[in-house]
Formats: C-alpha cells, sequence, structure tokens
C-alpha cells in the first residue's frame, strides 16, 4: 500500500491536470504500442537507432502541437523508443526477459514481449453525468468496419470497407454521450471522429490530421502487413511514467485470420488478461489487477482471455480496489475505489458471455468495468457499448464481411478533456460542428468563424464564407487559383480582370515580377521609366545597382563611360572586362600607357616595371634619350654586362636621368662625364674607361645597386662636374659612363657601356 505522503502526491498530480484543462492552450504526451505484424517492427527509432519491437513503450518524434512529443501532420517515421520492454534503451524499462532475442526481429515473426495495453494510472474518472465528445479515445485494427458516422474521418471511412485503409494506425473518439453511462447498444447515436493518424499524411479520403510517425495503409491481410497497427495508446497531460499499468499478450490464435498471438503473459506464468504494473524502471512485471478479478480467465479458463485495451484512474492505494458498482471510483458510496476500463481480444472466450450489467453478450468492441457486484453473471459489466461508438457488432447483426467478428476496440484511454472550444460558447468545436451550430465547409475540424477569424482562412468579401468554400462553390470565381476570390483582387487598369490573371494572358506585362502591371507602376510612380521606353527602370540593365539604367547614368554624367561600349567604367571594372590596376575607377585601356604594353604608365612604375628616377611620373624607357657605345661592358660578378641608359631632353639647363642596371648586388658606384670618348683599362679594376680627357666625376652622388643590381641619379647640366666645371651648351656631345665596384673574383672595380647625348 502507498504512504499518505506518496498518495498524495498522486492526488495532487491529477489537481494539476484538471487545472490544466482550463489553460489556453492544452498539450499532452502520446505514447503507444504497436502489434507485432507491421512494418515499425524491427525499424531504428528515432531516438537511440535502436530496433523497435511490439513490446516497447513508443512516442512521436515530434514537438508541438503535443508537448513534448505529440502527433503532428506528416509526423516523421519512425517513432521513438520512451520505455522499453525490456532493459533498454532506453532502459531499464519493464525488464521482460524475452526482450533481448527479440530486439531486431522480422515483423509477423513469433516473439514473447507484446505489450497490448497501456496505462499510468491517471485517467479522468469518468464523471455520472452526460460527457462530451473526445472523452473515450480509442483505436481499432485492420478488419474493422464501423458504422457510417456523421463527421468523417471516422472508423467506418478509414475502415476495412472505406477507400482509406487505415483505421488500424488512428485513434478515434467519440462524439459524446448525452445519458451517462452504462450504455446498452444503441442508447446514444453511434459515431466517432478520427483525431490521431498514423503517419500524418493526408489518407484516402483526402483528410488529413497529427499522426504519430507509424506506416499506414494497413489493408486486411494475413501477417505481415503492409500497414502498423497501434495495439495501446495512453494521451497525458504531464509526463508521468512510473508507476506503468499495462497487460502483455495472450497464447490463442487469433480466430478470424488464424494467425497465433505472441503469449507474451504466458511465457512469464502469466495471464494476458493480468493488469501488470511496473512500480519504477527494471521492476520485474508484477500482477496488479488478476484476470479473475475482472472477471476475466472464468469462462474458458486460465489464460483464455486478451485484455487488449485499458483505462485506469488508480485511487493512490497502490493496491487494486475495484468497482463494485459503476461510479464507485467517485466515492459515490465509500471511499473511492479504482476505475478500470478495457475491452478484450478477439477470441477471448469471454466474448458472448453475458456480461453482468445488462446480461447482455460481451463483444471485442465494447468498453468493459469490473463486475458489477450481485450482478446477472460473473463477467465483467459493459460500461459503453461498442455501437454507442460506432463499432460494428455481431449480436446486433452489423459485422464486416470477415466472418462473424464485431470490430475489435485494442486501445483505450479516457484522458482529462483535450479538446479546443475555440468560438468559446462553451460546447466543443466538435460538437458545435457535428450538431450544426457551426459550419466546416473547409472539413479541416474548426468552425467556420473561427479559421477566419484566427486568419487560418480568409473572408476577403466579409461574408462570413472561408474564401476557399465561396471559391468552391463557385460562389466567387478564382481565374488565378490562388485561393483568392477575384472581386478581392487588385485590377489597377479597371479592365475587370485581376492583375496577375492579365499579367498570365499577356495582356500586361510585369517586368519586375511585382504583381503589377508595368504600366500601373509608371503610371503610379511606383516605378520610374528615365528613358521612356515603357519599361520600369528596375527593369533596365543597372549594372552598378543604384536604381538608374545605365544608359541613364551615362547620360546624364552619373557614370562614365570612357571606352564608349555602352557600360558604365565602374562596371567594367567589377565585371573584370576592363582593369584598373590603380584603382581610380577609370578603365586601364583609357590610361596613358606611353610604352604601349597595355599597363597604366603609374602602374608600370609602381609595380617596378618600370623606373621613374625623376619622379616625374613617366616611365624612364618613354624619356630615353642618347646613344650608346663601348659595348657590350666587361661582364661582373653578376654574370651580365653593366648596361647604362639616359632620359630626359636634350636641352641645356634641364636635368638628365642617368642610370645604371645589371650591376652586382649592393656595390657601390658612381657616374662620370666628359665631352671626349677614349679607351683604356684603368690599374687594379677591369672593364674600359670610354671617355677622354677631362673626365669629371659625380662622386658626391655615389649610389648603392642593392638587390636589384642598379640605380640611377638625377644630374644638373648647368655645371658639369670637369676641370674646370662647364654648363652643358648647344651643339655639345657629352658622355656618361658608370664605375663601380665589383668582386670577379677578387675586389676589384667594373665599367658599364657608355652612352652620348647630343644637345
Amino acid at each position: 500500500m502507498q504512504s499518505p505522503l506518496a498518495r498524495a502526491v498522486r492526488t495532487s498530480a491529477a489537481s494539476s491536470l484538471l487545472v490544466a484543462v482550463t489553460a489556453p492552450a492544452t498539450h499532452a504526451q502520446v505514447t503507444f504500442s504497436i502489434d507485432n505484424h507491421g512494418p515499425t517492427i524491427g525499424a531504428a527509432d528515432a531516438f537511440f537507432g535502436f530496433p523497435i519491437t511490439e513490446g516497447d513503450i513508443l512516442t512521436p518524434a515530434t514537438g508541438p502541437p503535443f508537448v513534448p512529443n505529440g502527433p503532428a501532420l506528416g509526423a516523421p517515421l519512425p517513432p521513438a523508443l520512451l520505455i522499453s520492454v525490456g532493459f533498454g534503451p532506453p532502459g531499464p524499462g519493464l525488464a521482460h526477459p524475452a526482450h533481448a532475442a527479440c530486439a531486431g526481429h522480422a515483423p509477423a515473426t513469433p516473439c514473447p514481449v507484446e505489450v497490448d495495453a497501456l496505462s499510468y494510472g491517471l485517467e479522468m474518472p469518468v464523471p455520472s453525468t452526460p460527457t462530451p465528445p473526445g472523452t473515450y479515445w480509442f483505436s481499432v485494427d485492420e478488419y474493422a468496419v464501423g458504422f457510417p458516422g456523421p463527421i468523417p474521418p471516422n472508423t467506418a471511412s478509414e475502415g476495412a470497407l472505406g477507400p482509406a485503409l487505415e483505421a488500424s494506425a488512428d485513434v478515434f473518439n467519440d462524439l459524446g454521450m448525452p445519458v451517462p453511462a452504462p450504455l446498452p447498444p444503441f442508447a446514444v447515436p453511434p459515431g466517432n471522429t478520427a483525431v490521431i493518424d498514423g503517419n500524418g499524411l493526408p489518407s484516402g479520403t483526402g483528410f488529413v490530421y497529427p499522426g504519430v510517425g507509424i506506416v499506414e495503409p494497413d489493408a486486411p491481410a494475413i501477417p505481415p502487413d503492409v500497414g502498423d497497427n497501434l495495439d495501446a495508446v495512453d494521451i497525458d497531460l504531464m509526463a508521468v511514467v512510473f508507476p506503468i499499468y499495462y497487460s502483455l499478450d495472450g497464447p490463442f490464435v487469433d480466430p478470424l485470420n488464424g494467425f497465433p498471438n505472441q503469449g507474451s503473459a504466458a511465457v512469464l506464468g502469466l495471464s494476458g488478461a493480468d493488469v501488470l504494473t511496473a512500480v519504477v524502471p527494471g521492476a520485474f512485471p508484477a500482477v496488479w489487477a488478476p484476470a479473475p478479478a475482472l472477471g476475466l480467465d472464468i469462462a474458458g479458463g486460465p489464460m483464455s482471455d486478451d485484455l487488449d485495451a485499458l483505462a485506469l484512474w488508480e485511487n493512490g492505494t497502490g493496491a487494486f480496489e475495484p468497482a463494485p458498482a459503476p461510479y464507485a471510483w467517485l466515492g459515490v458510496a465509500g471511499p473511492p475505489t479504482d476505475m478500470l476500463l478495457f475491452s478484450v481480444r478477439r477470441g477471448s472466450a469471454v466474448i458472448g458471455m453475458p456480461d453482468s450489467m445488462f446480461g447482455i453478450p460481451i463483444e471485442e468492441g465494447d468498453i468493459l468495468s469490473t463486475p458489477v457486484v450481485g450482478g446477472v453473471s460473473p463477467f465483467p459489466s459493459i460500461f459503453i457499448a461498442a455501437e454507442n461508438l460506432g463499432l460494428a457488432t455481431v449480436r446486433t447483426g452489423t459485422p464486416g464481411p470477415f466472418g462473424p467478428f464485431g470490430d475489435d476496440l485494442d486501445a483505450l484511454d479516457v484522458p482529462f478533456p483535450i479538446f479546443t472550444d475555440c468560438n468559446g460558447n462553451g460546447v466543443p468545436d466538435a460538437t458545435d460542428i457535428a450538431s450544426g451550430t457551426s459550419a466546416d465547409c473547409n472539413t479541416n475540424g474548426i468552425p467556420d468563424e473561427c479559421d477566419i477569424t484566427a486568419g487560418t482562412s480568409a473572408d476577403c468579401n466579409s461574408n462570413g464564407i472561408p474564401d476557399e468554400c465561396d471559391i468552391a462553390a463557385s460562389t466567387s470565381s478564382d481565374c488565378n487559383g490562388n485561393g483568392v476570390p477575384d472581386e478581392c483582387e487588385p485590377d489597377c487598369n479597371s479592365n475587370g480582370v485581376p492583375d496577375d490573371c492579365d499579367i498570365a494572358a499577356g495582356t500586361s506585362m510585369d517586368c519586375n515580377s511585382n504583381g503589377i502591371p508595368d504600366e500601373c507602376d509608371i503610371a503610379a510612380g511606383t516605378s520610374s521609366d528615365c528613358n521612356g521606353n515603357g519599361v520600369p527602370d528596375e527593369c533596365e540593365t543597372d549594372c552598378n545597382s543604384n536604381g538608374v539604367p545605365d544608359d541613364c547614368d551615362i547620360a546624364v554624367g552619373t557614370s562614365m563611360d570612357c571606352n564608349s561600349n555602352g557600360i558604365p567604367d565602374e562596371c567594367d571594372i567589377a565585371a573584370g572586362t576592363s582593369s584598373d590596376c590603380n584603382g581610380n575607377g577609370m578603365p586601364d585601356e583609357c590610361e596613358t600607357d606611353c610604352n604601349s604594353n597595355g599597363v597604366p604608365d603609374d602602374c608600370d612604375i609602381a609595380s617596378g616595371t618600370s623606373t621613374d628616377c625623376n619622379g616625374n611620373g613617366l616611365p624612364d624607357e618613354c624619356e630615353q634619350i642618347g646613344v650608346n657605345y663601348c659595348g657590350p661592358a666587361t661582364l661582373n660578378s653578376s654574370g651580365l654586362p653593366a648596361v647604362i641608359s639616359a632620359a630626359g631632353v636634350a636641352v641645356p639647363g634641364t636635368s638628365l636621368v642617368l642610370q645604371a642596371n645589371q650591376l652586382p648586388a649592393n656595390q657601390f658606384g658612381y657616374f662620370l662625364t666628359s665631352r671626349n670618348q677614349g679607351l683604356f683599362m684603368p690599374p687594379a679594376s677591369q672593364g674600359f674607361i670610354c671617355l677622354g680627357a677631362n673626365i669629371g666625376r659625380y662622386n658626391g652622388m655615389v649610389q648603392n645597386s642593392g638587390a636589384s643590381g642598379s640605380f640611377c641619379v638625377t644630374i644638373g647640366t648647368a655645371s658639369m662636374p670637369t676641370n674646370p666645371p662647364q654648363p652643358v651648351l648647344v651643339g655639345q656631345a657629352w658622355n656618361f659612363q658608370c664605375w663601380f665596384r665589383d668582386q670577379n673574383p677578387g675586389v676589384t672595380s667594373n665599367f658599364t657601356d657608355a652612352i652620348t647625348v647630343q644637345y
């Protein structure tokens, strides 16, 4: 028995659930299991990549609208492991010893670990009053046919005789019980509607609702099946996990398809009709409610029945305290008991036996409860007969085409209210729609007025009908098929045709693809047309992205076009059509290039391709004067003959640039000059002086050749360093040569060739 503290904690949890349902947005965690037959068996789960088995408790691998993991449209496949039937992952789980050998087995191959009923003991205690739609959530198998109901999708539209064949993966709920249970057959109009899908994709009936990540459709067939069967489900407003209440599979053969059940209870010496519990992770299965206490395993003896759906409100004592009569769980005649609602699997021996409440034959689609004390039989009592849920039965002559079998309700939950009342009238939306209080022209399960208020649907003409329904009914036309009635679309040229339809038909152009005819853009000033060609400027070529067409930029001088190719210079440069080595925004082909090498002069100088000893911005080679003689000079230690050049203008009084190249690196030297030519080799030197008498020396302008092996100087011509100094005069010829240090191989000196400049 639980301690008073534990009972208080559990009761507090229930109170929290009751508070939660009053919140504006209610979320739930959905957990479930699947049977042995479908393709998700053996698939790698979404959280751990571990093979899924029929005993694992799963959860959708999604987030909102259910939190933390609940159904979603287009739910990713497969689902995720939440609790292992064995020791994980995630561990340690339900501790079934057969799990390790079963992990990874193929669908429809024997493996005795199947969990086919599930609860955390926190279901809503059913009140003794009429209940609203969505009180009972349940699933069926692939053989279910259902009753045609007022709110599709339902077991009929999604079942074995409908076009979808998806019922086995779906969860349905009731349409409300206007009179309190217990309810015999047809006590209320039959019906149900689907609320959770298998994969969250549109079914064969066209309906789409949130899914849990399992495979559908699943047509009736001998296993293995092409789709999955959701075999147990629990929907709670809190992520409560332990204690877990569950049932394992019975050992008998399914009489409809001849396929044996898995016998996951029998291998542990337990009955498939027992309600088991795991108080903590890793606890070995313990019997919480034995089958005979539920009125099971009586008609056919031990292990003859299989409990395959479970909804439980555990009263907090930790011990099973069955309800002797309906609503004893509310404390109407003493301390509250447990509320235990369940169903039994097709083939159970108790099917066809008289129930203890009404004395009518029990069906596999009934929601049952514990036997009524003093009832008409020792068997379970019918709480909600299958017909009230919209399920077919044998007892009322409405079985499906698969033999004498009714629809099998194989998963059950009674969650605290999880419904929406978007219009705030106190009536669940599904009831508003079913009763006609609210229209739902787009059959999305949301009253039209809420679709419009929430913006889910537009109502551009304010007629209270979602636009998509106006269009579907041809009350409004929709020439472009965009879901907006034509009367609500822009028509800037007032021709009675929406602008985008004008554009689509070619009646108007829309070069900027803004949905507005070009003529309207220009007329409204939304677009300019600087060249008056009827094309909005933003559609013209605008290579510099300044919002002005290129031809207008050039015409007004905003951009230059030095090469007259119709493209602004900055675009030629940006595109690499023109280079701009100095970054001054002018294409190189428009710059001064005195040596015609395709490179602007200042770039030649900056890169060292050309020298500019006098710093006048012109490469020295463009100013060269004079005639070289006495060459080639004697090879120096660089392996080359040194060369002299002169640059400038041959006008007395102007400066002259002298340059020596091909010198040995890092050697000193200076220039010589004379009006006379000569030829002699000075002692302790190599090479020849090519100057004659009265040689002037520029020894005050000693230079070092550096790493480049060259240097230059700028000299004046007003006073040449001869003895005595003299100016350069018109008609004179002056000769120049460079003398430099060398080591070839010993320390010595050497000379360039010589040059004559005629003034």
